[in-house]
């Protein structure tokens, strides 16, 4: 298969336009670096493309639905432990509830590395309600959760936490909420 030359992948550099001339695209990030490319894919959500300055403009039907998108409401705990209590349970790590705080969750573990959490990711109604939790009711929240969704027997392990790392994505710069943006009724 075909491989990323090094150096083809860059960080921390968000683009700052997108110039389509006759046969080619210009890309400009924000660092001065520049681009020419036959082709230009879009992997950001719709409601950052307000970030980047398009030439020509995009087509009225697309800045339309660009601008009525909204901020999806999302955030990812790790949660790591000693060890996969889960596996030797016989469970995989996947959950998922309508209650939250989590909403879903699966194994993130790397066992060569002696790495054992579960991500839980909190979204939508269950994301703002628990967003203004000051961080240690956050953590509660999410673990107590689990516990519950583990049973009775398993929830001294669920509560047995190594660490967690917590990232609300509404505080992310470049995606601001999540990996897609929200649309209303009839959008699409």
């Amino acid at each position: 298969g075909r491989t990323l030359r090094p150096g083809s992948i860059l960080l921390n550099s968000p683009v700052d336009s997108i110039v389509q001339h006759h046969g080619h695209c210009q890309v400009t990030t924000a660092t001065g670096a520049s681009f020419k490319a036959n082709k230009v894919i879009m992997a950001n959500p719709t409601n950052t493309y307000s970030d980047i300055r398009f030439s020509p403009p995009l087509p009225s039907r697309k800045r339309a639905l660009v601008s009525r998108t909204m901020n999806g409401q999302y955030a990812k705990v790790i949660v790591s432990y000693n060890e996969p209590w889960w596996r030797k349970a016989g469970l995989v790590g996947k959950f998922f509830s309508l209650r939250g705080p989590i909403c879903f969750s699966w194994d993130t573990s790397d066992p060569s590395n002696n790495q054992y959490s579960l991500a839980c990711f909190i979204a939508g109604e269950a994301a703002q309600k628990w967003f203004p939790l000051p961080t240690l009711q956050q953590e509660e929240a999410v673990i107590n959760h689990l516990a519950e969704l583990v049973g009775t027997q398993l929830a001294k392990h669920a509560h047995d936490v190594l660490e967690i790392n917590v990232v609300e994505w509404t505080k992310e710069e470049h995606i601001w909420g999540a990996p897609t943006s929200s649309m209303g009724p009839r959008m699409l």
